[in-house]
């Protein structure tokens, strides 16, 4: 990746994202002076392998939102949500996927005023599912941490709430006390959610709504998938 055109424009989207910031209250103007900042990328796809592959190539997507929401929990830190990381990315012309390099997450880092920024990749070997997380200083430039966790494919909730314990550790972090233990969402709704959210980012609504209704008939309380439904069936996706 070079520093030419995508960095300038990045830039200056990321002035006018502070800016409104400091009006609105965001994570980028509002956070607590002690209280950093934490974004997660969408995670690159490894593929899956063996012969019981199966079609994963959006779970990125949801292991990113999965994470941020079992990371939103700690009180001492912010949290950026991936839609205004997607919104903010896309008026750059730019897309989420594939920015697993340190210097593209160092850029969105600024963008959208994260202190923090993570990325990584997973794959899926004969049913067993490995995802990898990398966590860049946005300031300094420094790759400060690497974690990897590896279990079986349906345990992905597992995976996800063990990362965060350990990325809490690594940056001292950790929550003042135990967060409350979240009911397990299981591995097909997070693939099913996932999936939609992908069809949602190439603007396939009705796709989109159709995987939102069967991750919630796997998992009726999957509140994201409930929330992300209704918003489309009020209009809220273009």
């Amino acid at each position: 990746m070079t520093c030419g055109s995508r960095a300038g424009r990045l830039a200056l989207a990321g002035g006018a994202f502070l800016a409104l910031g400091l009006l609105a209250g965001s994570p980028a103007g509002g956070q607590e002076a002690d209280r950093p900042t934490l974004a997660v990328l969408d995670l690159n796809d490894g593929g899956s392998i063996g012969p019981d592959a199966q079609d994963i190539s959006n779970l990125g997507t949801g292991l990113a939102m999965m994470l941020t929401t079992e990371m939103l929990r700690n009180p001492r830190v912010d949290m950026v949500e991936r839609d205004q990381i997607k919104e903010l990315i896309g008026e750059q012309g730019l897309a989420l996927s594939g920015m697993v390099d340190p210097s593209t997450a160092i850029e969105v880092g600024q963008l959208v005023g994260a202190n923090y920024m993570l990325f990584g990749t997973y794959t899926d070997v004969l049913a067993q599912l490995r995802v990898d997380v990398r966590v860049v200083d946005v300031q300094s430039g420094r790759l400060l941490r690497a974690r990897e966790v590896t279990k079986k494919r349906e345990e992905v909730f597992q995976i996800v709430t063990e990362l965060a314990v350990e990325l809490f550790d690594d940056l001292e972090l950790s929550p003042p006390q135990k967060l409350p233990e979240r009911k397990e969402i299981p591995a097909r709704a997070v693939i099913l959610f996932s999936q939609a959210v992908g069809r949602e980012d190439r603007g396939d609504v009705e796709g989109a709504r159709a995987k939102y209704r069967e991750a919630l008939e796997v998992f009726p309380e999957y509140e994201e998938a409930r929330a992300r439904l209704a918003r489309l069936d009020e209009g809220g996706q273009e």
